[in-house]
């Protein structure tokens, strides 16, 4: 609901990132989510499920459903 940065303390999975962000928006893909991870040179989005862990400096993407 709420895209942009927000303070880690470690890892967390991917739920509690997402719930930290504000949660889903109703036209949310939430089995298409994708990570960029820092530091990875090549800078390529990667499929990640939700019970997943994301480090500090990850990247996450939702994308959008069409209907």
């Amino acid at each position: 609901q709420k895209p942009g940065a927000y303070p880690s303390y470690g890892s967390t999975s991917v739920l509690n990132a997402v719930a930290l962000a504000g949660g889903y928006t109703y036209r949310a893909q939430n089995s298409g989510i994708s990570v960029i991870r820092y530091g990875d040179p090549a800078h390529r989005a990667v499929p990640i499920s939700e019970t997943a862990t994301v480090m500090p400096g990850d990247t996450l993407t939702v994308p959008e459903r069409w209907f």
